[in-house]
């Protein structure tokens, strides 16, 4: 799966950057803002994006002046996220598998991961590695799908019907999750879910693809809701 999962986004790459535009750009922002609340930066980190693609979240580093490395394994996304941030002294990009990091141990305080977990086989492998080349009680925020989102099945067939792929995306348990980020050496801080419903399901396009995240923040903030979210972000520290 990981070669054809890297020739779509490659196909993609000049394109990508159109979905962070317009209503569905809020709905992104908004994801971008839980991942630094949690993931909670100081001046002078040095962050690991896994799975940067064209390098969305590099823009925030620049404010919090924080060193930001994204790898991705598609060389087409990553000259894309080159171009962007050329000239940019505290952001840098390179090729590299999240399965074999070319880092040394204790490389960097902070590691995320957006949207990269739902393609991978072996998560603890990867999650091992992580751990590694965490500083101590360094800290790593990840997303994954929820397998028991509330709209899990509804987005699989619209999926369905648009796929122009032949892979599948792997949803998580809470606990399942969990337990492998407890194998591979970590402590949970904080676990959050958060919606991304297409309107389309309910109220056809007038709305456009996505709720204003102002009713997407109320609907996060009720906890009885979590396990209906169907993203849920992980906050863990290197133990």
């Amino acid at each position: 799966m990981k070669k054809k999962v890297r020739e779509v986004y490659g196909a993609l790459s000049d394109v990508y950057n159109k979905r962070y535009e317009g209503r569905t750009g809020g709905f992104f922002r908004y994801e971008e803002s839980l991942f630094w609340e949690n993931l909670s930066p100081a001046e002078g980190n040095r962050i690991l994006d896994l799975g940067a693609g064209t390098g969305r979240f590099a823009e925030g580093s620049i404010n919090k002046k924080a060193f930001y490395v994204g790898i991705d394994f598609s060389k087409m996304m990553i000259k894309v996220a080159k171009k962007t941030y050329s000239g940019v002294k505290n952001i840098e990009f390179m090729v590299a598998d999240a399965e074999n990091l070319p880092f040394r141990p204790s490389s960097f305080d902070k590691v995320i991961s957006i949207g990269m977990f739902e393609y991978i086989s072996q998560p603890k492998r990867i999650l091992s590695e992580i751990n590694i080349i965490l500083e101590s009680k360094g800290v790593m925020c990840a997303n994954v799908w929820n397998k028991m989102g509330l709209f899990r099945l509804p987005l699989a067939f619209v999926g369905s019907l648009r796929r122009t792929t032949n892979f599948k995306r792997a949803p998580f348990q809470a606990n399942e999750f969990r337990h492998h980020l407890e194998n591979s050496g970590f402590k949970i801080r904080a676990v959050k879910g958060y919606f991304f419903i297409p309107p389309m399901l309910l109220l056809g396009n007038v709305l456009g693809w996505f709720f204003p995240c102002s009713v997407l923040k109320k609907l996060d903030q009720k906890a009885l809701l979590r396990n209906a979210a169907s993203s849920l972000l992980f906050s863990a520290s290197k133990v």
